[in-house]
């Protein structure tokens, strides 16, 4: 018999007009899911005020049905964003999860064009969301299969560049969904790379960094090759890994050579990837992560750097000098 597995929803993005004909369930412990509700039956308001009295957070559908579930979530997700009745840290929730749904689809299918129009409007809707909270560093925080982690890595890093964009630089919005697009699909290149490699628990061997150091080219190869990601977005796939020493690759660039955007990127990707916890090692805190990369100052643009630190530590109260 085939395993089934479940995945979480959060019940305050439920709206009962508009939520697809899919099989609800319940936890009832560890590995026990208990159906609610089956598809032929229509989630209700009363559904709905039963489990908010209870307190409920989370229902769970089956994995099958996760491709209906994140149409209905990215369809309904500037609407859920705008609502006064969800608490703030909800929403910030429920669009961590979206985007990481939205990332998982794009690592199962990279090829599929649908994906970039869908990532446009993900990226819009984190911006909007951001706009409206600047003083939200917890979107970052909100959540700690073969790519997981480089699902919720890309999701950071996309939202944490996109803010030291917005607080750097008076880029239009067309311009920033370019710089989220460019970051949420950072690690696109990671898909031709041995799941096996990715999924290791113990440091990588040498032949293990010789393959991950493939991705960055192999992500801007397919999408070039698509015709449909262009300029900012590629670059920055391309050039992410780059180092202002010129030690980085793929091209072995260094200094104001590297994009800019790109080396925003590079300084936020290796923050967020010390901040989370690993198999092999736990996260750093804000404070070490920092000290760690003030010690290896050399690879960053110092400027740069400089501003992010600040951007880090004084959230929405930065003003740059």
């Amino acid at each position: 018999m085939d395993t089934i597995f479940y995945r979480p929803i959060i019940v305050e993005s439920i709206s009962p007009e508009s939520f697809p004909d899919v099989a609800l369930y319940v936890r009832g412990g560890p590995g026990n899911y208990i159906l609610y509700k089956n598809q032929e039956r229509k989630f209700t308001y009363d559904d709905l005020a039963r489990f908010r009295e209870n307190e409920v957070e989370f229902l769970y559908i089956r994995d099958g049905d996760m491709s209906e579930i994140s149409q209905y979530m990215e369809n309904n997700l500037s609407t859920i964003l705008e609502r006064d009745d969800i608490d703030k840290k909800v929403k910030e929730t429920i669009l961590y999860q979206t985007s990481l749904n939205f990332v998982s689809d794009v690592f199962k299918t990279p090829s599929h064009e649908h994906n970039f129009e869908r990532c446009r409007g993900i990226v819009n809707n984190i911006l909007k969301y951001m706009t409206r909270n600047m003083d939200s560093f917890a979107l970052l925080q909100t959540m700690v299969g073969d790519y997981y982690y480089i699902f919720i890595h890309s999701v950071q890093v996309a939202t944490l560049s996109l803010l030291v964009h917005e607080l750097l630089y008076s880029l239009n919005n067309d311009d920033l969904v370019d710089v989220g697009v460019g970051t949420i699909l950072q690690d696109i290149g990671m898909t031709s790379i041995s799941s096996d490699i990715l999924n290791k628990t113990d440091p990588f061997s040498d032949y293990d960094y010789k393959q991950i150091k493939l991705h960055p080219q192999k992500g801007f190869d397919l999408l070039k090759q698509m015709s449909i990601v262009k300029g900012v977005p590629l670059s920055i796939v391309r050039n992410h890994h780059e180092k202002y020493d010129g030690t980085g690759y793929p091209q072995k660039i260094s200094g104001n050579d590297i994009p800019r955007s790109a080396q925003i990127t590079a300084i936020c990707d290796v923050f967020c990837a010390l901040t989370m916890d690993r198999p092999f090692r736990k996260a750093s805190t804000t404070e070490h992560a920092l000290k760690v990369m003030q010690d290896s100052i050399d690879i960053f643009n110092p400027e740069l750097f400089k501003h992010f630190k600040e951007i880090v530590i004084s959230g929405a109260d930065y003003r740059r000098t």
